[in-house]
């Protein structure tokens, strides 16, 4: 993945991010602030704020939130009630493989924790 590809997913989460503000889908729900971050994370590194992170996260930050956007899914997002399973499971993948730098990310950005253990 390139560094535009790379700009260009952070883009297309922003838009997406706006779309579904007011209404969050129900699958994403309990997510919806961890897709902000990654968001976030793909946005500062493209403009070169926080270059810390290893490049193989932030490839899959982008390919999660690509998947995302992408309007061709494994369960299509017009489905009601499950459209979003899938995308939730990518997300959910991508915070789970990334967690230690997501953290990292952070503690620079100054975001508190939502680990389980910091509850």
């Amino acid at each position: 993945m390139e560094a535009d590809e790379v700009v260009a997913a952070g883009r297309s989460g922003e838009e997406k991010i706006r779309r579904l503000e007011k209404a969050t889908p129900q699958a994403l729900g309990t997510l919806w602030s961890d897709v902000r971050l990654l968001v976030s994370i793909i946005r500062d590194y493209g403009k070169g704020a926080c270059r810390e992170i290893l490049f193989g996260t932030i490839a899959a930050t982008a390919a999660a939130i690509l998947y995302l956007v992408s309007p061709i899914d494994t369960l299509p997002d017009f489905i009601p009630a499950i459209g979003y399973i899938d995308d939730a499971a990518v997300i959910a993948l991508c915070l789970r493989m990334a967690h230690n730098d997501i953290e990292d990310y952070r503690a620079w950005r100054g975001t508190p924790s939502t680990t389980p253990e910091d509850a």
